[in-house]
């Protein structure tokens, strides 16, 4: 056994503790801990100083203080960052991801009623080339086709696809829709008239309306019959339509209105999927709920699958949530 260097004496191995600077050994009692403390240390492995070398770790311990407070505020800055990505991905619904690609588009149609699509496809293959024309993907639908062109090549893609097929097709870029929001709760007297409707919006909130914006009233209902408040679908830019949404409400004389947004897409009730009707569906069944191949008014699951979400991701190398119903807020459908 080693001796205990403040009292020269030895003692039992479990009531020393080792200095990790000069290795000097000391009983608990000098060490100012217990003998359950110095053993938990020592089996441990955490140093420990005596009091003669407790100076020397100083310098150590204020850069320890250090390195754990950029350790700290990295792992602030890691759960913010996080934070973010995970706001900016479920923002980023496929909706959007839909509507950004289909300003992009170009359809082609002939004008003459014994060429199908089948037929056109066959034309635009002799003439363009999917790398050169910068086309990133095509579709066919009723005696027309869409191409989905890179961002920025529309109009060359249009003009060459023209100049090549002549007078005998139509050519032209699917316009883009105007931006929509749903004001709910407009009390029935302001909502009488549409130019003084639109006025009140304007004057009375500037943060949001600007005077000169082309502003439309599209549609104006209750929500039931027996109901004293309105609710409008109103046309607006994305200007403002982006500073309506920021703002989720509107003051219109006494009332606070809240603000949704109403841009919308076709969704088919039998396939659960977007851009076309029922009717029109050659798609096998898939639940709107849970994404399943039957029928979404006989579903009996209890966890939500997007059917919409599924594909965008496996589509679009996205990473959209899929753990919601296709009719979810977030399709903005």
């Amino acid at each position: 056994m080693g001796k205990c260097s403040g009292c020269r004496r030895e003692a039992a191995a479990d009531s020393f503790i080792n200095c990790s600077l000069c290795s000097e050994s000391f009983h608990s009692c000098f060490a100012k801990r217990s003998v359950n403390e110095v053993n938990e240390l020592n089996v441990s492995g955490f140093k420990w100083c005596c009091a003669k070398c407790a100076p020397n770790c100083e310098p150590i311990l204020k850069n320890l203080n250090s390195l754990n407070k950029i350790i700290s505020d990295l792992c602030v800055k890691v759960d913010n960052l996080e934070a973010s990505l995970l706001r900016s991905e479920k923002n980023d619904s496929y909706s959007n991801v839909l509507k950004k690609a289909s300003e992009n588009v170009v359809v082609v149609k002939s004008k003459n009623e014994n060429i199908d699509n089948k037929l056109i496809i066959e034309k635009l293959k002799t003439c363009l080339n999917p790398k050169n024309d910068k086309i990133q993907g095509f579709r066919t639908g009723k005696e027309k086709v869409l191409l989905q062109a890179a961002e920025g090549s529309v109009s060359s893609l249009i003009s060459k696809v023209k100049n090549t097929l002549g007078k005998d097709f139509e050519v032209s870029q699917i316009k883009k829709s105007t931006p929509k929001i749903k004001v709910i709760g407009i009390d029935e007297c302001d909502a009488d008239d549409d130019v003084a409707l639109i006025k009140l919006m304007i004057d009375q909130n500037e943060n949001v309306f600007e005077k000169n914006d082309n502003i439309t009233i599209v549609k104006k209902y209750k929500p039931n019959l027996s109901s004293k408040r309105v609710n409008a679908i109103i046309e607006v830019s994305e200007n403002v339509y982006c500073k309506a949404l920021s703002n989720k409400v509107i003051c219109l004389n006494w009332s606070r209105c809240k603000v949704y947004d109403a841009r919308s897409l076709i969704r088919c009730y039998k396939c659960s999927r977007l851009s076309h009707v029922k009717e029109k569906c050659n798609a096998k069944i898939c639940c709107g709920k849970c994404a399943g191949e039957h029928d979404t008014q006989e579903c009996t699951s209890n966890k939500a699958k997007c059917i919409n979400c599924v594909e965008a991701n496996k589509n679009f190398n996205l990473k959209l949530s899929i753990n919601h119903p296709s009719w979810d807020k977030a399709l903005q459908c």
